[in-house]
């Protein structure tokens, strides 16, 4: 068995001031010169305060259920952020393609996709020069049967 690391005098102090309902165990710690644990662990033995029951796995889980009147605010919101994401969504899809200088000679095209498409700029003028979009174009209209790319 463990010997309690506070004298009798200070357990006798303490369980005295235990009995006191306006002091909280914290109050009483400093009190008595003790840690919170101390003056917990007197009280468990003495039984002077009542100990807390153990809260059981169902009132943890135990979830209130909001008000009516909280339901059509919450559905009300909801369509907000919908309205708000299909007008985000527009506002992409109109976006225009762009191209951008960046460091070191690369340039990205924007817009096509949530990420650039980046090449070296020398790469791109030996795309052009060899005339290869004429090739792009037509390769995917052959491989996905995609009509009308040709004349895009």
């Amino acid at each position: 068995m463990r010997k309690p690391s506070y004298t009798p005098q200070q357990e006798q102090e303490v369980t005295q001031l235990l009995k006191e309902p306006d002091l909280s165990y914290s109050d009483i710690a400093k009190l008595c010169d003790l840690k919170y644990e101390q003056v917990v662990s007197v009280n468990y033995k003495h039984r002077v305060r009542p100990l807390r029951p153990r809260r059981s796995q169902a009132d943890m889980l135990t979830v209130s259920t909001p008000a009516v009147s909280d339901y059509d605010q919450i559905d009300q919101e909801l369509q907000q952020v919908e309205a708000r994401r299909q007008q985000l969504l527009k506002q992409k899809a109109d976006l225009e393609i762009c191209f951008i200088v960046e460091d070191g000679g690369n340039v990205s095209i924007n817009g096509l996709n949530g990420h650039p498409l980046t090449a070296h700029y020398t790469q791109w003028l030996r795309f052009l020069r060899k005339n290869k979009g004429a090739e792009l174009r037509e390769f995917i209209s052959q491989k996905f049967g995609v009509k009308g790319v040709a004349n895009a």
